[in-house]
């Protein structure tokens, strides 16, 4: 069995969970994340945080 993976820029998820959020469809991308076997995550360096 292939393991799945996915790979993410950080900033890109950051704004696809606010999204989700402001639309009142949280929990969609958290779930997919949540059954992966690998998360890759890009750039974390540069994710502003207030």
């Amino acid at each position: 069995m292939v393991p799945a993976a996915r790979f993410f820029n950080v900033v890109d998820l950051v704004n696809k969970l606010d999204n989700e959020a402001r639309a009142d469809r949280q929990g969609r991308t958290a779930d997919l994340i949540s059954r992966l076997d690998f998360l890759i995550l890009d750039e974390l360096g540069y994710l502003n945080c207030p």
